[in-house]
């Protein structure tokens, strides 16, 4: 309707176009429906799902089928490959039909692996289908790994570039090494080798392989060679030198041979310099650690020789210097006048003296000093600061030579060193007990204890001899030390006088002029029980160049037990050797076989099957010689180990038999004496029972410990008179109040006599009793 209100507008005859615009309005109507009519009856294409087989291998064929089940011709149908169109060198066979399109590949690659899509279209409109080609095949090389040369601190990339489907695993790894273990190496997500830092330890044959279970993994070996150029380890440094002395100029370098060194002074060659060139001369040794040790001696060195040396290596790849600077200079004298002013045990005091500082201040003073009884003596160093003219020399040992110098420093360097001085230190007593205590067997009454004295560092001074204490386990007193003279090695003690059946403790303590050593850890021992074995006596009896023939007695209660003796000797500050003597009846043995003009220690100890007996003292003889004697060190141990109870046991009983021997003899002769001047008829001084089964029995010797000395009786002990120690008769107690004082023995025994006669008569069971 617009459109025919516009025309009769414009045209001005509406009365014309009326029946026009009525048929025109139908006839539009009509072609409308045409229209519809007709686009109903086309059909647009529709593709059928296709789909590629997998497992796919390179080398076989691959069809990709594309088909319609519906759509009106003509039909259009295109490929793409991952939403591009299909490249050439894909080399694809493309057929078409009426409905459906192929797409051949022969034969196929990992590189035709992807995603197809068929595109089909009329004048209707279109539809696509895709589907995805996957392709298996074994690595193949994009980029080869190739030899690689690098400079040393550079960094390089090793390309190792493989494809293949599935994607390959790239590793790579040093031959005859783990790759782990080489510092500055990694490997890149695509494979690549990267080296950083570059250094000669990197050197080596690499290998690279790839696989992915697919066919044979490939494999590629290199070469990768690090180019060292020269590097000197010290790039500057100064050297003193005193004039008129030789010079030692050293440089080392290292990096790859052929290396070349040259010296230069003040930028010029040596060989353009006369009189110094002259005076001095060039080596080159190798260092042993991959380079070279370029020496510049210079013999006689003057004023003028100091300046800066140049040493300049180089090599094919480079090159490198170091810079030395030379300064000829006076050093300071030497110091003078050193003494030991002040010496204790562990420090010492040194003073000194300058007469020349060589016109530069002294900055330090060092001291060397060394002990003269090392073997290889190792010396140490002490530094004074500034210009002082004493110093204290501590952490010494005690009582050990020392000898020591000293050297004067300035700036320009350093004086000839001072006269050498020898000093000792004090001692002091052992800071360490004796080493293994043993107790090396156990009597009745004595015990043998060896021992090894003190490291030699902890002796302090020179050892006199040692302190070996003992006391009973319940005893809470200190001990009792006797003293043992120093022997060399292991030290062997016989400690005498002990209770039978008893335990003790024991110390060893080591001793020298200052005073003694810590105490040892404590050794516990028990004596033996029943009576000890008497102990032999040893005598040398005949002596020639190689032998020594003994003879020993034994003597006393027990001698009847000893089944056997056992003689030890040993050279002079030699080992103990044992000689078993299994018959108790051999008294004599003969020791063959010795060095001619040899002293040897000698002793015999008895045996039984109960214990030992205690040693015989040790007796000192020399081959072929008759002299023998008492062993000093052993003499002075019998007379600390003669215990005052042991002296007792022999003395006591021997002094009571003769007392009793003397006092019977003197009464036989006063009752003799007596009865002659008797009147007949006057009764007995006793009267005793006649039984005659009336037995007398003398009584038991008694061991006693040696009592206090005898005092001049007082009156308070003359109220409880003690019994006697042999007789059981008891005795009337005196009603005396003063005890009578006799002038002679005879006195005394008469009235002894006067008192028997107030004994009362025996009863018949008197000869049960001991008198």
């Amino acid at each position: 309707m617009p459109l025919v209100s516009t025309m009769t507008s414009v045209c001005g005859y509406p009365n014309f176009w009326k029946p026009i615009t009525k048929w025109s309005i139908q006839l539009s109507y009509i072609f409308t429906l045409f229209l519809l009519n007709f686009a109903t009856s086309q059909r647009a294409p529709r593709l059928i799902p296709f789909f590629i087989p997998s497992g796919l291998q390179e080398g076989q064929l691959a069809r990709l089928v594309c088909t319609t089940y519906q759509g009106d011709p003509p039909l259009k149908f295109s490929w793409f490959k991952d939403g591009q169109d299909l490249p050439a060198n894909l080399h694809a066979d493309i057929r078409q039909l009426d409905d459906y399109t192929s797409l051949t590949f022969d034969p196929v690659t990992v590189d035709h692996s992807g995603n197809y899509t068929c595109l089909v279209s009329n004048h209707i409109g279109s539809d696509k289908k895709t589907a995805n080609l996957l392709v298996t095949g074994p690595p193949k090389w994009l980029v080869e790994p190739a030899d690689a040369t690098i400079q040393a601190g550079g960094t390089a990339v090793v390309d190792c570039k493989v494809t293949g489907s599935p994607a390959p695993r790239v590793t790579w790894k040093r031959v005859g090494d783990d790759l782990s273990t080489t510092e500055g190496l990694q490997v890149a997500n695509n494979g690549s080798l990267v080296i950083k830092g570059a250094q000669k330890l990197q050197d080596g044959m690499y290998e690279c392989s790839a696989e992915n279970g697919i066919g044979v993994a490939l494999v590629k070996s290199i070469q990768i060679q690090i180019l060292v150029p020269p590097i000197v380890e010290q790039k500057f440094k100064v050297v003193t030198v005193e004039a008129g002395q030789d010079a030692v100029l050293e440089c080392s370098a290292k990096g790859e041979e052929p290396l070349f060194v040259e010296w230069l002074k003040d930028k010029k060659p040596l060989n353009r310099l006369d009189d110094l060139s002259k005076r001095s001369r060039t080596e080159q040794l190798p260092s042993g650690e991959g380079g070279i040790k370029a020496l510049l001696r210079v013999s006689s060195i003057q004023q003028n020789d100091g300046g800066l040396y140049n040493c300049s290596a180089s090599n094919r790849y480079g090159g490198d210097n170091m810079i030395i600077r030379v300064v000829v200079l006076e050093p300071p004298s030497r110091p003078k006048r050193v003494e030991i002013t002040q010496s204790w045990s562990r420090s010492v005091r040194v003073q000194w003296a300058h007469d020349d500082s060589g016109n530069n201040p002294v900055i330090n003073h060092t001291i060397e000093y060394q002990k003269l009884t090392d073997v290889e003596p190792v010396s140490k160093n002490i530094t004074i600061q500034g210009s002082a003219t004493s110093a204290l020399i501590r952490n010494l040992q005690p009582a050990t030579a020392y000898r020591l110098h000293m050297q004067a420093h300035n700036e320009i360097g350093s004086s000839q060193p001072s006269e050498s001085v020898q000093f000792n230190t004090a001692s002091e007593e052992p800071s360490a007990p004796p080493r293994n205590i043993r107790i090396k067997d156990v009597g009745a009454t004595f015990v043998i204890v060896t021992w090894e004295p003190p490291a030699r560092k902890e002796w302090n001074g020179p050892l006199e001899g040692f302190y070996v204490g003992y006391k009973l386990t319940q005893n809470p007193n200190h001990y009792t030390f006797f003293t043992a003279p120093y022997e060399n090695g292991t030290v062997q003690f016989l400690l005498r006088g002990l209770q039978r059946s008893s335990s003790y403790s024991l110390v060893v303590k080591a001793f020298n002029d200052v005073g003694s050593s810590p105490p040892s850890e404590e050794k516990y021992f028990r004596t033996r029980d029943g009576e000890p074995l008497p102990r032999p006596l040893l005598t040398v009896v005949n002596s020639d160049e190689n032998s020594l023939r003994f003879q020993w007695n034994v003597f006393g209660e027990g001698s009847e037990r000893i089944t056997g003796f056992s003689l030890h000797y040993r050279l002079e500050n030699g080992h103990w050797t044992k000689i078993t003597i299994s018959e108790s009846s051999q008294i004599s043995y003969t020791l063959n076989n010795l060095q001619k003009e040899q002293l040897y220690h000698v002793f015999v100890v008895a045996h039984s099957h109960y214990g030992n007996s205690e040693p015989s003292d040790t007796i000192t003889a020399r081959t072929s010689s008759q002299v023998t004697k008492t062993d000093e060190a052993n003499a002075g141990d019998s007379i600390h180990n003669l215990d005052l109870s042991e002296t007792l046991y022999i003395v006591v009983p021997v002094v009571a038999a003769a007392v009793i021997v003397v006092v019977i003899a003197i009464a036989i002769c006063v009752c003799m004496i007596t009865k002659r001047s008797r009147p007949p008829v006057q009764k007995p001084y006793a009267v005793f029972s006649r039984d005659p089964n009336f037995k007398y029995t003398a009584t038991m010797q008694r061991r006693q410990q040696l009592s206090p000395p005898i005092h001049p009786r007082s009156e308070s002990t003359l109220k409880k008179p003690p019994s006697s120690a042999y007789s059981t008769l008891k005795t009337k107690q005196s009603k005396m109040t003063e005890e009578p004082i006799y002038e002679t023995v005879s006195d005394e025994m008469k009235s002894m006599l006067q008192e028997l006669k107030n004994v009362p008569p025996v009863q018949s069971n008197v000869d049960k009793a001991t008198v």
